[in-house]
């Protein structure tokens, strides 16, 4: 299966905004992330609808998910189950590394850095997106193996294969069940103004 990850700049009127008038706007920038991705693939997606606990609602046979940022949003369909997410790479607090990783997965993947977790969390969190779960599930969803652009997680039983597009001091990840191949489409640069 070809995934097609959508990925796109924030417009700059949009980032002036804040509060729940934000998020709406990047919701719905998000949401239209979504839909090109699935005009790409050629799926028919007719409506974007959640669940109660948010997670999104398959509509004919396909599946969705976003994530957004304030400065990025991103969007992907599929005819499977499937988790996208995005994250700034940034510093955090030393205590986020024990909490969301075991020391053989920081070992693995090069040493604690900004880098390394935000590779690990942007792939539980596709996981955990793709199976409905949420957040919740973090502790259960462990780090497997993993290549240069591949991190192999467990949950529950399950392998997923997760592949990531590193740009502009972000890290995307997706995944999804079943075998899959990625085409990122990301803005150009200059459109973020």
């Amino acid at each position: 299966m070809k995934l097609c990850a959508v990925i796109r700049a924030v417009p700059p009127a949009n980032r002036g905004r804040s509060g729940r008038e934000r998020q709406r706007a990047l919701q719905a920038l998000a949401r239209e992330a979504v839909r090109r991705s699935a005009e790409r693939a050629g799926l028919e997606l007719k409506t974007l609808d959640q669940e109660e606990n948010g997670a999104p609602r398959p509509c004919g046979g396909i599946c969705w998910s976003l994530s957004h940022k304030p400065e990025w949003v991103a969007g992907v369909a599929a005819p499977a189950p499937v988790g996208i997410d995005l994250e700034a790479v940034r510093p955090l607090a030393v205590g986020m590394y024990a909490k969301t990783g075991r020391p053989e997965d920081w070992e693995r993947l090069g040493g604690r850095t900004p880098t390394a977790f935000f590779r690990l969390w942007t792939a539980k969190e596709a996981v955990l997106k793709a199976v409905g779960i949420g957040l919740r599930g973090l502790g259960r969803c462990r780090l497997v193996r993993l290549d240069d652009k591949i991190l192999v997680m467990e949950y529950d039983g399950g392998c997923w294969t997760v592949r990531r597009h590193e740009f502009d001091g972000h890290i995307a990840a997706i995944t999804a069940a079943g075998d899959f191949d990625v085409a990122w489409e990301v803005a150009a640069q200059e459109a973020r103004g």
